[in-house]
């Protein structure tokens, strides 16, 4: 539709745009805190006889954050007192056939053909990642790793870090600053499976990619109903929420329910859950993944 022909197809009187406002305050928890920083500098002044005078002085600097974390759709039918039919109603709907449609700019929700094959130029000749072992070696990790946040490592097997207390150094967790036991954040873990499936380690920022958003935006979104073992589940978009997660799939159980291998802060350690019991929404292939 050009400019020429374009047709206003809704009004919104102004008590329905307050109503609007009032949805996404009550979906976005906005937080403002205050970063107070000093550090001292030289100031050159000119003194009564002319002559020049440097002193140091302690600047102060307070830095306004805001941040904005995004409600799950459990936490919204709470604040909304949403019944067995509506939950039902938004379970269908955030299936990733429809949350698809909400991806936002900063994040690829289908891959080109084309792109598919750039990603895989960077695979030696004769290196073929199956989904069958990329769920047996995650599954290898399984209650023997800690999740640590921020943790990330490239080494072919056992990393010799594993278990070895260290300061988490990482911003943005309660954990920051503390000493735990060393093992592998959500996406670390991710990236430590493919490279143990003999993705090269110099390959890995442009097949896998280190964190959420680089994951989610080499692969390509998924129907629920075409999941398959060795693919990619998310908690949520990039962006949409302060902190995401990954886990991999590993197929389903005796219900049909989808199964999910991830490193979890909550269950401090690599573990396999049902994708509904931990919030996973959002399923996703690899490029690099044959299936």
């Amino acid at each position: 539709m050009t400019k020429d022909n374009a047709e206003q197809v809704a009004v919104l009187s102004d008590n329905q745009l307050e109503k609007l406002r009032q949805v996404y305050l009550d979906m976005n928890v906005i937080t403002t805190t205050y970063e107070t920083t000093s550090k001292e500098v030289e100031v050159t002044t000119t003194n009564d006889d002319g002559e020049s005078v440097t002193e140091i002085k302690t600047v102060t600097t307070t830095t306004k954050i805001i941040t904005i974390d995004s409600l799950t759709t459990e936490d919204i039918g709470e604040v909304y007192g949403f019944d067995d039919v509506q939950n039902q109603m938004i379970g269908e709907m955030r299936q990733s056939g429809y949350g698809i449609l909400m991806a936002s700019g900063n994040s690829k929700t289908f891959l080109a053909r084309e792109e598919i094959e750039e990603i895989k130029s960077h695979i030696p000749e004769g290196i073929i990642i199956e989904s069958e072992k990329v769920v047996e070696t995650a599954e290898s990790l399984v209650g023997k790793v800690n999740y640590f946040w921020g943790g990330k490592s490239l080494a072919i097997g056992w990393d010799n870090r594993f278990g070895t207390d260290m300061e988490v150094t990482s911003p943005g967790s309660s954990s920051t600053g503390t000493i735990r036991p060393f093992g592998l954040d959500c996406s670390g873990f991710v990236t430590w499976v493919f490279v143990n499936v003999e993705l090269p380690t110099d390959s890995i920022e442009s097949t896998i990619g280190h964190g959420t958003t680089a994951q989610w935006n080499v692969s390509t979104s998924i129907p629920t109903s075409a999941v398959m073992k060795g693919d990619f589940a998310f908690i949520a978009i990039p962006g949409t929420r302060k902190v995401n997660h990954i886990g991999i799939v590993t197929g389903r159980n005796d219900n049909g329910q989808i199964m999910v291998i991830h490193c979890s802060s909550g269950a401090n350690n690599v573990s396999i859950s049902t994708a509904e019991s931990v919030g996973f929404l959002y399923y996703r292939r690899p490029a690099v993944l044959i299936n």
